[in-house]
This record gives structure tokens, sequence and C-alpha cells, in this order.
């Protein structure tokens, strides 16, 4: 009779000391868990503190490839300008020459025109009208 009480304290006993080693269990396994879940938190925060910084300095990058474009493309129109600038410059000057080299001519047609007529007007004799006769009887 002392054995079937004696097994039923045994056996009490174990399942107390049961409970306590599976509560520890679970306790460490709700600590374990806990503990990986902070792991697996802080590894993503670590993560997506990594991808921040990288994409700002894609950013960065990308901020600096737009500045060389620009900047290419301004000293391309500058130079599109000055071309511009340097093949009209001759060509405007061959046509100030031009003008001005028609205006001495006119100027000068007109000059001559006038000496003409002074000439004309100084010349004794011209002035006067010839007849059809008095041609014939000088000849």
């Amino acid at each position: 009779m002392l054995e079937p009480l004696l097994n039923k304290k045994l056996d009490s006993v174990s399942q107390i000391s049961g409970k306590r080693s599976r509560s520890r269990i679970t306790s460490s396994s709700r600590h374990s868990s806990s503990s990986s879940a902070r792991r697996k938190a802080l590894a993503e925060a670590a993560a997506a503190k990594q991808e921040a910084e990288f994409d700002r300095l894609l950013a960065d990058k990308e901020r600096e490839r737009m500045e060389m474009e620009a900047e290419e493309e301004r000293k391309r129109q500058s130079h599109l300008a000055k071309f511009v600038h340097n093949k009209a410059i001759p060509a405007a000057n061959k046509k100030a020459t031009i003008a001005e080299a028609k205006l001495k001519a006119i100027e000068q047609a007109i000059e001559d025109e006038d000496n003409e007529k002074i000439t004309l007007v100084t010349i004794p004799g011209f002035t006067d009208p010839i007849t059809l006769k008095n041609r014939h009887k000088r000849g």
C-alpha cells in the first residue's frame, strides 16, 4: 500500500516538475521567439537604413548626372550661338561692303551727271540751236 502512495507522490512531483520544466521551456521559447523577433526587426531596420542610404547615393548621382547634362547643353548652345554669330558677321560685312560700293557708284554717277551738265552749259556754242542748213554749210 505504501507503494501506490509513493507512486502517486512521485507522479505528482514529476508532474509538478514536468510542469515547471514545460513552463521553463515555454518561457524560454517565448523569450527566444521575442528575441528572434527583435533580431529580425533590427535586421530589417538595418536593411531599410542601408537601402535609404543607397537611395540617397543614387539620387545624388542622378542629380550630378543631370547637372552635367545641363552644363553640356549650355555649352553646346553657347558654341552654337558663337558659330551662328561668327558666320553672320562676315556675311553682314559683305553686305555692308556691297551696299557701300553701290552707294559710292550711285554718288559718282550723280556727280558725273552734274559735271556733264555744268560742262555742257559752260561750253560756248553748244547752247545755240543748229539748223540743218547751217550744218551743211559748215561741213
